[in-house]
């Protein structure tokens, strides 16, 4: 066999289930493996797959079974214990290169192959039947009755040699069918070929079917494979030898009917049927009894076996029935052994079940069994104790009547002494017996007590309503007697109660009808309650009330007077608690009103004692009234004043800024109208210490503002006006002082994507009088935004890189020799620095100012500030253009600052004053020492070319460097870098990103120039070998040792350089 999954296991489905003693192994029959199961449990189920148990020892442990140790030899295993089976599952659990299995299982057949009537004729000719059979032989000679098997030549002499078709070839279907005559469990066939009156005629079927069915009016069924097709079988080999052909599975079966599918020669047929006979009788076990269990109604039986015999094959099963099946159908089967419980019987002691033997073949042999149940416990009363019965509604009796019951493991009834239909109030016997179906009894005698449950019924008095007595908070009260009360007794008694008396707590304080009580003001409930003698009770709700008529009294606090609160032309004023109040009550609420409650109007806003409320200038009256719970009231009036001490508050305008006039000391201040506002919303007089307008000489100067209201309250404010010197120095926008990373803008127009002109537009060319590149292709024409930006919020930042005084600005078109275009109109914010807030210069009305611009793209046009601002960053906003909105700019006022050269190009600096991490040395012995980086250094007078400090070439210097010692410490502004100028002009090399450190002490540590936000501001170094860029510190710093740290480059780190300050010693 194939070789099995070595994780699944092995299964094999027997059909039926047999009994089964043990198993033969052997391993895997392949030439080139050598493969076995050495270890092996085994499964058995007799119904489905789902059900498996595995073998056992005789210790009750799951048995391991021993295999195999080689491929070739068989070994046996017999079980402890046979089982009964119809699936075996082996599960391998050791074994040798891969589990391998061929086997067989040992056991015993239960099946049964006796002749069924064909052969020895006991069943008749008339019970076969054909589709066709042939007529041109021997007349008789394929009849289809000649198809018994081994029939042969007649006693005449004749020859019958079975059955065959007719030859006119209109049997599609050759076919050949018996009754045998009764159900029966078939097993399989004989067959054998014809045996004719011509020898010569060899012929037998090769290949059949067989059909089924159990009663004549069924349809016919095949029989079928393990896998539910059509089982064909294999027929026979010759004329005369018989061949045995089992079923899938035993079938149960009247009619059988052969159908030809191939055949020898011509086909002929004859055939046995193989199966087993019927049981032919049952014997009962012997009648029985059984007694009911104490506290039963129904006894469990277990059925016993019975004996049953059947002449041609012991095999049958044995059912139970409540019902004789030979009268009716139906009813409540069991099997032998298993157990039900049965009630004995209600006339009859005696029970009876029938025992039904049943072959496979459905045949039936019946027996009756009867066992007696038998009880022999007495019913039992319920409940034999007194019972309290109460009166009907109005009535002295009741119609409850009671009634006895009792319980029986089976049944029980009862009969009671007579009892009326109306018990009366008073105390009755009653006795009764319990019998059940087995005559077992029970005796039980009680007392029945009939109770009146009738309640009397009250009316309380009228309501009453009471004056409280004269200076008390109270009256005297006496409950009458006007109430109105019935009982059906005739007997009980009237109270008064302090609590309702259906709550849950007692009833507080009682009183007699006629009793006087002393009760405050307000309103009282109180009870009546009616008793009868058996304990009924009514009651009703009696309520009065106290009412109080006498006025309370209230003086009033002392008047007050409150100053206005900060700011406001009022005060907020809490209504005084210091007023004396008194009643009767000792109940009253004081609250504070508008208008006086003696008056015809209502009391206006209404306020509590300690509230606030918000009042004006002058004098107000507010009354205060006192008011008791039965509304009596008093009142008295309370007199405040609110007065201002207040000073108004003057809103000065902001500090003013302006130059001197040209050629003169002095300059011209003017400013906003001072305004004053005060607290009372009342107009104040203002006196000015200047003039708006008027001329002040170069300083500080304070202007002061005196304002008085109506109250006398005198407020004051101040500013300053400065007159600095007029300065219109260009910032650097021209000069390159100005860097191009600090310039900035919200769009650029690339005009075509080509290196020449693409980025004629960017930000840094909005330098005033840039002029065109050395490439006339190459245009630097000034700053255009993109189309998308240019008519919305288009504009250009410049970052001076700290705060400076500006003071005007110059403004220029594009440069562009191809268009022609402006920018007319144009507004400007600043920043005093970065993160601060915006402003824009406003004109005089306070509103933004729009600047004149250009009408040409060429002449530049300067506007001065009507006063100098102090700004880090300023933002060029166009509002107005000629074709396209484009600028060249210079700003314009005082720079703070000093770019001498500090003396690294002209050699003040020596040689020895400079340092560097390494410097290449495969050049000109001499071409890249350090002292080489001073700018714009170049041939030697030898004839030498000496063009820049460069580092080694050999990757040791991670950050390659280069210092300077300025030989003091001095103010320094910032640096001038250039690239590299070799000896080979091949070599384009220049420094594209670098920071600077710096220290003021050799023993100092280094430290590094930073942002404004603090972090190490890295430098954006050249974009070509000769052009010095400026590069500013965010704040001048006093240092004397220098140093440029490269972080990027272009083809090769090499650097020219000058440091720019002040060359004045700091004090």
């Amino acid at each position: 066999m194939a070789a099995m999954h070595r994780d699944r296991p092995h299964v094999i489905f027997l059909g039926r289930p047999l009994q089964v003693e043990g198993v033969i192994t052997q391993g895997g029959g392949f030439i080139d493996t050598h493969e076995w199961i050495e270890r092996y449990q085994i499964q058995y189920s007799n119904t489905d797959a789902a059900s498996l148990g595995s073998i056992r020892d005789n210790s009750g442990n799951i048995q391991e079974f021993t295999g195999n140790v080689d491929e070739q030899s068989p070994v046996t295993m017999i079980f402890a214990t046979p089982v009964t089976a119809k699936i075996i599952r082996l599960l391998p659990t050791e074994y040798n290169v891969w589990p391998t299995l061929r086997m067989e299982l040992l056991g015993c057949r239960d099946v049964c192959f006796q002749p069924l009537g064909v052969q020895d004729e006991s069943v008749p000719d008339s019970s076969f039947t054909a589709s066709s059979w042939r007529s041109d032989l021997d007349e008789n000679d394929c009849f289809p009755a000649n198809g018994r098997l081994n029939v042969g030549h007649g006693n005449e002499g004749t020859t019958l040699g079975g059955w065959c078709p007719a030859t006119n070839n209109t049997d599609d279907e050759p076919w050949l069918a018996v009754d045998i005559g009764q159900a029966l469990r078939v097993e399989g066939v004989l067959t054998q070929g014809g045996n004719h009156s011509d020898s010569a005629m060899m012929e037998w079927v090769t290949e059949f079917r067989v059909d089924y069915k159990v009663t004549s009016s069924d349809n016919w069924m095949t029989i079928m494979n393990r896998k539910r097709n059509t089982m064909v079988f294999p027929g026979n080999e010759d004329v005369n030898t018989p061949v045995r052909h089992l079923f899938y599975v035993p079938t149960v079966a009247r009619f059988i009917r052969i159908v030809v599918i191939e055949y020898e020669g011509y086909p002929s047929l004859r055939f046995e049927v193989l199966g087993c006979k019927a049981p032919s009788n049952i014997t009962c076990p012997s009648p029985d009894s059984f007694t009911l269990a104490p506290g039963m109604g129904e006894v469990e039986v277990v059925f016993p076996a019975v004996t049953s015999t059947d002449p041609y094959f012991n095999r049958f099963t044995v059912t139970i029935s409540n019902v004789d099946p030979l009268v009716s159908s139906g009813g409540v089967m069991w099997r032998v052994g298993e157990n039900s419980t049965f009630p004995p019987p209600m006339n009859s002691n005696e029970q009876t079940v029938h025992y039904i033997a049943t072959d496979d073949a459905g045949n039936q042999a019946t027996c009756a069994w009867t066992f007696e149940v038998i009880d022999n416990e007495p019913p039992e009363f319920d409940n034999c104790e007194n019972v309290t019965l109460y009166t009907d509604p109005d009535k002295n009796y009741t119609t409850a009547i009671p009634s006895a019951t009792a319980s029986d493991n089976v049944a029980a009834t009862v009969e009671c002494s007579e009892i009326p239909n109306q018990l009366e109030i008073g105390v009755h016997q009653v006795s009764c017996i319990a019998n059940d179906s087995a005559s077992n009894t029970d005796m039980c005698e009680f007392e029945i007590y009939v109770v009146d449950i009738q309640d009397p019924v009250i009316s309380c008095p009228s309501r009453g309503s009471f004056p409280t007595e004269p200076r008390q908070p109270n009256a005297t009260v006496v409950f009458p007697g006007d109430y109105v009360a019935s009982d059906n007794s005739g007997d009980f008694q009237v109270i008064v109660t302090e609590l309702s008396p259906n709550s849950s707590e007692p009833y507080g304080m009682m009183w007699s009808v006629g009793d006087a009580v002393v009760l405050g003001i307000g309103n009282h409930t109180f009870f009546y309650l009616a008793t009868d003698a058996a304990g009924n009770e009514d009651y009703c709700a009696w309520d009065v009330e106290v009412y109080d008529n006498q006025d309370p009294v209230i003086s009033c606090p002392p008047s007050r007077s409150f100053p206005t609160d900060p700011g406001q032309p009022n005060a907020t004023v809490i209504f005084p608690d210091d007023y004396v109040a008194s009643d009767n009550s000792g109940d009253f609420q004081v609250i504070v009103t508008e208008l006086s409650p003696n008056s015809s109007e209502p009391y206006g806003m209404t306020w509590n004692v300690g509230d606030a409320v918000v009042l004006g200038i002058g004098n107000h009256t507010f009354f205060y009234l006192v008011t008791d719970a039965a509304g009596n009231e008093d009142y008295c009036a309370w007199d405040v004043e609110v007065y201002d001490d207040q000073p108004p508050v003057l809103q000065c305008p902001s500090d003013v800024f302006k130059s001197t006039l040209a050629g003169s000391d002095k300059g011209t201040a003017s400013w906003s109208p001072v305004t004053a506002t005060d607290n009372s919303g009342l107009m104040s007089t203002i006196v000015a210490s200047h003039t708006s307008g008027q001329m002040f000489t170069l300083g500080e100067h304070t202007v002061e503002f005196t304002g008085t209201d109506p109250y006398g309250n005198v407020g004051r404010c101040n500013f300053t006006v400065t007159i600095t010197e007029f300065c219109i120095e260009p910032l650097g926008m021209e000069d390159l002082g100005i860097h191009a990373s600090s310039i900035s803008a919200s769009s650029v127009f690339k005009w075509s994507s080509s290196d020449d002109i693409k980025h004629r537009c960017k930000a840094q060319n909005a330098r005033l009088n840039l002029p065109l590149g050395t490439n006339p292709n190459r245009q630097n024409g000034g700053w255009c935004p993109n189309e998308a930006d240019k008519n919305t919020t288009s504009h250009i930042e410049i970052d001076l890189g700290r705060s400076l005084q500006v003071e005007g600005i110059i403004t220029q078109g594009g440069g562009f020799t191809d268009t022609d275009e402006w920018i007319e109109q144009y507004q400007l914010r600043y920043r005093y620095a970065e993160g601060q807030p915006w402003n824009y210069i406003l004109d005089e009305n306070g509103d933004i100012k729009e600047f004149t611009g250009n009408t040409d793209k060429s002449s530049p046009v300067t506007r001065i500030f009507d006063a100098p601002i102090t700004a880090q960053i300023i933002r060029f906003i166009p509002t107005a253009y000629h074709v396209w909105p484009t600028l060249r700019m210079e700003l314009l006022g005082c720079r703070d600052v000093c770019f001498q050269p500090l003396g690294v190009q002209d050699g003040s600096v020596p040689d020895s004053s400079f340092s560097a991490s390494s410097w290449r040395s495969d050049l000109n012995n001499s071409d890249c020492l350090p002292a080489n980086g001073r700018l714009n250094f170049g041939h030697g007078n030898d004839g030498t070319t000496l063009g820049g400090w460069c580092p080694a070439t050999n990757n040791t210097d991670d950050e390659p460097w280069l210092a300077v010692d300025l030989g003091q410490a001095l103010r320094v502004e910032g640096v001038l870098t250039q690239g590299g100028n070799h000896s080979d002009p091949a070599m384009m090399e220049w420094v594209t990103k670098f920071r600077v450190d710096y220290k003021v002490n050799s023993t100092d540590d280094w430290m590094t120039i930073m942002t404004r936000k603090e972090r190490t501001m890295d430098f954006f170094g050249n974009e070509d070998a000769n052009t010095p860029n400026r590069h500013l510190f965010y704040v001048p710093t006093v240092l004397r040792f220098i140093r440029i740290v490269v972080i990027e480059y272009k083809g090769y780190p090499s650097l020219r350089f000058e440091v720019l300050g002040c060359k004045e010693i700091p004090t």
